[in-house]
């Protein structure tokens, strides 16, 4: 395989896979930079896997540069469909950042798709 050019595409999957309650689940907020240049700022909503476990994940293209570095940052937003008002409606304080330097994009592209698990599993306790 030959090493990419600048601006060839590079393709990014990003997935948050978390435990909240079923009632008033937070939703995961992600923040993608390419270098200092903001790719993807966005709160994604997720998929019920059970009563408890939700999964999202956000796919991005980007152009191969061999110089900036990918930031993907995961936070969490509160929820918005308040159903029951005595109950919590606040997120968690939990910010995860994964970096990946300019030349890490090169096995990014050989690999044509990359998945960053930039989670834990977390436990809201809504009370």
């Amino acid at each position: 395989m030959t090493s990419p050019a600048n601006g060839d595409p590079v393709l990014l999957n990003c997935t948050a896979s978390y435990a909240d309650h079923s009632v008033h689940p937070v939703r995961p907020h992600f923040l993608i930079k390419v270098g200092d240049v903001v790719i993807v700022d966005e709160t994604i909503i997720p998929e019920r896997i059970n009563q408890y476990i939700f999964v999202a994940w956000k796919a991005v293209e980007l152009a191969y540069n061999a110089c900036a570095s990918i930031n993907v940052t995961l936070t969490f937003d509160p929820p918005t469909d308040i159903q029951y008002e005595f109950m919590a409606t606040n997120a968690p304080k939990y910010t995860n950042t994964i970096s990946i330097p300019g030349e890490g994009l090169l096995l990014l592209h050989q690999l044509q798709s990359h998945f960053i698990n930039v989670t834990k599993l977390i436990y809201v306790y809504s009370r």
